[in-house]
């Protein structure tokens, strides 16, 4: 009997100090990884007025290899057809002039059929 209380004590002491969890902070700051971006615009003009220059800057810390998204919807209501419609690349961040480039040719595209659905 006296054995298992003794037991039962390490046992009890060993996993309390187990639990224990330590974080340690980063002396240089916390650094963030974007993965998406998305815009929801509701109109041709707001389709039109995206800064592409901008996602590059919104990427620029991430690493390399880390996998982004770009991603766009329209939604027009309003329109004779209530077109909806939405795009969506990923790659990794090396490769975002090329990211870049196919939402341009998406967007455009897509601004050709709002034109056509007002």
């Amino acid at each position: 009997m006296k054995q298992f209380f003794t037991i039962t004590f390490l046992l009890a002491c060993f996993s309390i100090s187990s639990q224990e969890t330590t974080f340690k902070a980063d002396k240089e700051g916390s650094k963030f990884t974007i993965h998406t971006i998305k815009y929801a615009v509701s109109s041709q003009e707001e389709l039109k007025a995206i800064n592409w220059n901008d996602m590059k800057e919104i990427f620029k810390e991430n690493k390399p290899e880390d996998l982004i998204e770009f991603a766009f919807e329209v939604d027009l209501p309003e329109s004779k057809n209530k077109f909806k419609s939405s795009m969506k690349v990923s790659g990794e961040t090396k490769n975002i002039d090329s990211l870049i480039h196919q939402m341009k040719k998406g967007a455009k595209a897509i601004s050709k059929l709002v034109s056509n659905n007002k």
